[in-house]
């Protein structure tokens, strides 16, 4: 039956990484480890306080707070991969802003919803995107935000310039008319790059429509400059974004045993940080404060590159578990393949957290900022059997999806 997704393997998506890449990429712009799956349990607890109350003939009472506690427990196998060398396509890094929210709001650091008018004359500056030229070369583009005349206009030049109107108009830029002006100052009548630029719907904020610039390189591999997208201007200020990640080169991978593939994860997970974590940043920290083992200033700086370069990018940050749909499916199939996903967040409608809006194929790119594309979290245990003479190893994982992890 064409669409059914029975073999189709769970993926273990990684942070990026061009080691991880380059190891076990199964095509995503992700890092991912293939996992086969022979059964799956998800498990939700939802927390619900209830007592019986006094002189009500023995009523219970209780308060729902929507506290849900989920766990995903896979059972399965590691076997030797039957093929020979394969190669794998390459992949452009990718990268986003959100004119509808500020970096500081999407940090939680506030319960303002999105940007409104005089807000925007904050952007007054710089915005410098990285693009990505060849392994060891990049170059900078640079789009400059001024205020004072028609809201929206991009105006040419060396560097592009958008107008965030206000006085002496008294009209704002909004945050659909500034992704639209993003989209065109970076595209060949402008810049003249070969980005790959659109306005998609927010994320954060689906209501405010087309506010979120999507853009890819326009060549494959990784951004190594960090940050790669950059606000410059006088009141520390940036929309909402995330720097390239993703991007691999063509490669060819040789083939694995299963104890190769045992060896690959359970190394990982004796030792890896989630990105950006706070044991990762006071490591480094302390290294960089001078804490050098008594090795000295040369030896402690040679410990602290080594140790900012070495937490990069292999940590296990989601799932796509695929399964058959019948609802998405196309005219002329049984089936389709959909993942599971978690819709937390704000304003789900009851569509959104069921399989009638689940409408990203099996293979869509994961996002750990996007739950459409599957589950964000952590590994919480992997348990790995082995039994002497066989040449398979079983296991079992318990995942924990969690949202926003430090």
């Amino acid at each position: 039956m064409v669409g059914d997704g029975h073999g189709t393997p769970i993926r273990l998506l990684f942070d990026s990484s061009l080691s991880l890449s380059q190891a076990f990429n199964s095509g995503n712009t992700v890092p991912s480890m293939e996992l086969m799956a022979l059964s799956i349990a998800l498990s939700v607890e939802r927390t619900v306080g209830g007592s019986p109350m006094p002189f009500t003939g023995g009523r219970r009472f209780g308060i729902d707070l929507n506290l849900a506690n989920t766990t995903i427990i896979i059972e399965g196998i590691f076997t030797d991969d039957d093929v020979g060398r394969r190669v794998i396509s390459g992949t452009p890094a990718s990268a986003f802003i959100d004119c509808a929210i500020s970096q500081f709001i999407a940090s939680g650091n506030t319960t303002k919803t999105f940007l409104v008018g005089a807000e925007y004359a904050k952007l007054v500056g710089k915005l410098i995107i990285t693009q990505r030229t060849s392994d060891v070369l990049s170059q900078d583009k640079t789009i400059e935000f001024i205020k004072g005349g028609v809201a929206g206009t991009v105006l040419p030049g060396a560097i592009p310039t958008i107008d965030v109107g206000g006085p002496p108009t008294g009209v704002w830029i909004t945050p659909t008319l500034l992704a639209t002006a993003i989209v065109s100052a970076l595209g060949p009548a402008h810049l003249n790059t070969s980005f790959t630029v659109a306005a998609v719907t927010s994320d954060m904020l689906p209501l405010s429509g087309a506010t979120k610039v999507s853009i890819t390189q326009p060549s494959n591999g990784s951004i190594f400059v960090s940050p790669s997208i950059r606000f410059e201007n006088s009141n520390a200020f940036s929309l909402y974004h995330k720097d390239f990640v993703g991007g691999t080169q063509a490669s060819t991978v040789d083939s694995k045993s299963a104890g190769d593939k045992v060896q690959d994860i359970f190394g990982i997970l004796q030792n890896t940080s989630p990105p950006g974590s706070i044991i990762t940043a006071a490591a480094a920290g302390l290294l960089m404060s001078g804490f050098t083992f008594g090795l000295g200033a040369v030896a402690g700086a040679a410990i602290t590159a080594a140790a900012v370069l070495s937490v990069d990018g292999d940590y296990p940050i989601g799932l796509q578990i695929p399964y058959n749909s019948m609802i998405q499916a196309p005219d002329g199939n049984k089936y389709t393949m959909r993942n599971f996903l978690i819709p937390t967040g704000l304003l789900k409608t009851s569509k959104k957290k069921m399989s009638d809006e689940n409408t990203q194929p099996a293979s869509v790119d994961f996002n750990a900022w996007d739950n459409t594309t599957g589950i964000q979290g952590a590994v919480q245990k992997f348990d790995i059997g082995y039994n002497a003479g066989e040449n398979l190893y079983t296991y079992q994982m318990v995942f924990a999806p969690i949202d926003i992890l430090m």
